[in-house]
């Protein structure tokens, strides 16, 4: 019978790391939405637009990308960052600029999700 051993600590570094850094990325994005919306950031009230649609699409999408991480979903983590930095490209004349952080903190997370599933990956 073989016997089972403990992840090393890289390993378990690596599996607090993806979520901790997809946590990360979902608080700066709420941050700076709540930022941009009350204008303690940008100098004055948000009045780009009416309507904080742009803002509340940032969250759904940094929601998607939190969500796999949290839940180990590689593919639905990496939409989500992917979705993110597609975010921040074509929202990058007005607020896109304050999301970059949080494109950082989804790769970092991917990173780390990777890097895991590579370390623990069985061998043949």
């Amino acid at each position: 019978m073989q016997e089972l051993s403990r992840p090393r600590a890289s390993v378990r570094i690596l599996r607090f790391g993806g979520p901790a850094f997809a946590t990360a990325g979902l608080a700066w994005t709420a941050y700076m939405g709540w930022r941009i919306w009350s204008g303690t950031w940008m100098g004055g009230p948000f009045r780009t637009s009416e309507s904080p649609f742009g803002l509340i699409l940032a969250m759904l999408i940094a929601g998607i990308g939190f969500t796999g991480s949290l839940l180990r979903l590689l593919p639905m983590a990496v939409s989500g960052a992917a979705l993110m930095f597609a975010f921040t490209i074509v929202a990058g004349f007005s607020i896109g600029g304050y999301y970059l952080p949080a494109v950082a903190w989804f790769g970092a997370s991917i990173a780390c999700e990777a890097s895991c599933r590579r370390v623990t990956r069985p061998r043949s």
